[in-house]
C-alpha cells in the first residue's frame, strides 16, 4: 500500500469515527431536549415558565440516577405543583379513556353527560364521587373487569413458577382453577387441584426466602427443620406448622428482619445503596426519567440468583415488551426501555424473580 494511500485511508477511518460519534451524541441528546421541550411547554401554559437560567442549568444535567433530584433542585415550588398537576391531569385523562374501553367493551358505554361530569371532577375527590355519576351495571361491570385481570394475574403468576420448576398446569387444572370461586376456601380448593409436586414448586421460593432471612440473622434453619418444613403441604394453617417447628430465637429474628425492611419503600438500605449486593429483600426502583420521552432506565435488585423477568404492561393489562427473560446473579442490575414507536400514556413495569414481583407506574410523554 503506498503512502497516498494509506493516508486516504487513515482520513477516512478518523471521519468515519467522527461521524459515528456525532450520531450517537445526537441520539443521547435528542430524547432530552424534547422531555425538556415538553415540561417547558407544561410550564409555559401554567404561566409559570422556565428562566433562561433554568434552562441553562437543566442543560448540565446528566441523564442518570440523581437526573430527577437535580432537575428538583432548579424548579421553584409553584413550577414544581404544575408539574404535579398536568401529571394528575394527565392520569386522570389515561383512567378515564381505559375505563371508557373497558365499558364500552362491555356493551353500556359512558354517555356524553356522565364524561362531562367525570372530567369536571377536581383532582382529589374520592372513588365515591366517580362511583355516583356511573350506573350500577357500569359500576359492577367496572368491579368484574378489574377481577378478572386480578384472576388472570394470579393464575399467570402461579403457571409462570410451575413452568420454571418443572411441573407446568395442564389445561384441565387450568380451567379448574379459572371456576374456583371466591372465598375463603378457594385456597384450599386450589391446593386439591395441584400435584404433590407443583405443591411443593410453589412453595419453594417462600422456604428458599426464609431460610435466606434467618441465615442473614445468624439463625439459620438445621437440615432436620428444613426436612420438616418442606413437608409442610401448603394450606391455610401452613404458617402456624413452620412457626412451631421454628426456635424462638429464630422467630425472634425473623420478626427483626421483616421489620427492618418494612419501613423502607420497596428499595434498598445503606448497604444496598452503594451497589452491594441486598441482603434481604427484593427491590424495584422508580424509574428515571419519570415521565420520559422516548427512553427509560429501570434498576431492581435480587436477593437469591436466578431467573428474573422484567417486563412492561399497558394500563389494561395487555403484555408491551419483555426486557428481561434470564438468569440473573444477586445484586443490582438495570434494564432500559424505549417505547420511541408507542403512544404517550401510562405504562407498568413488572419485576418478577422467585416468589418476588412488584410493579411501578411509569408515564411516556409524547
Amino acid at each position: 500500500m503506498t503512502r497516498k494511500r494509506l493516508f486516504s485511508f487513515l482520513l477516512f477511518f478518523t471521519l468515519l469515527i467522527i461521524l459515528v460519534a456525532a450520531v450517537a451524541q445526537t441520539q443521547v441528546q435528542r430524547p432530552k431536549a424534547n422531555f425538556v421541550d415538553r415540561i417547558s411547554a407544561v410550564l409555559e401554559k401554567a404561566g409559570c415558565p422556565l428562566s433562561q437560567r433554568q434552562l441553562d442549568a437543566i442543560a448540565k444535567i446528566t441523564p442518570g440516577p440523581d437526573a430527577r433530584g437535580a432537575m428538583q433542585k432548579i424548579l421553584s415550588d409553584d413550577q414544581k405543583k404544575a408539574l404535579q398537576s398536568a401529571l394528575k391531569q394527565q392520569r386522570t385523562g389515561l383512567q378515564l379513556r381505559g375505563m371508557a374501553q373497558r365499558l364500552k367493551a362491555a356493551g353500556i358505554p359512558l354517555t356524553d353527560d356522565q364524561i362531562a361530569k367525570i372530567k369536571a371532577l377536581k383532582l382529589g375527590e374520592g372513588k365515591g364521587a366517580l362511583q355516583s355519576i356511573l350506573t350500577a351495571d357500569q359500576v359492577n361491570a367496572l368491579k368484574k373487569g378489574a377481577g378478572l385481570k386480578r384472576e388472570r394475574l394470579v393464575i399467570g403468576g402461579i403457571a409462570v413458577q410451575l413452568k420454571k420448576a418443572g411441573y407446568p398446569l395442564s389445561v384441565r387444572q387450568i380451567a379448574q382453577i379459572k371456576n374456583l370461586v371466591k372465598g375463603a376456601k378457594s385456597r384450599d380448593a386450589l391446593m386439591n387441584i395441584l400435584t404433590a409436586e407443583q405443591k411443593v414448586a410453589l412453595k419453594k421460593p417462600f422456604v428458599d426466602r426464609l431460610a435466606a432471612r434467618l441465615k442473614a440473622a445468624g439463625q439459620p434453619l438445621s437440615d432436620e427443620q428444613l426436612k420438616s418444613i418442606n413437608a409442610i403441604m401448603p394450606g391455610k394453617n401452613a404458617r402456624e406448622q413452620v412457626k412451631a417447628i421454628l426456635t424462638s430465637e429464630q422467630v425472634s429474628a425473623l420478626k427483626k428482619s421483616i421489620s427492618e425492611a418494612a419501613p423502607s419503600t420497596g428499595t434498598t438500605d445503606k448497604a444496598t445503596a452503594a451497589g452491594e449486593t441486598p441482603r434481604v429483600f427484593n427491590a424495584l426502583k422508580p424509574n428515571y426519567p419519570n415521565p420520559f420521552n422516548p427512553s427509560t432506565t429501570i434498576e431492581y435488585s435480587i436477593v437469591q440468583p436466578g431467573n428474573v423477568r422484567v417486563q412492561i404492561f399497558g394500563i389494561n393489562g395487555q403484555l408491551i415488551s419483555t426486557l428481561v427473560d434470564s438468569y440473573q446473579a444477586a445484586g443490582w442490575h438495570s434494564a432500559t426501555w424505549n417505547a420511541g414507536n408507542l403512544a404517550g400514556g401510562m405504562y407498568i413495569c413488572t419485576v418478577t424473580s422467585g416468589g418476588f414481583t412488584q410493579s411501578r407506574k411509569m408515564t411516556l410523554l409524547k
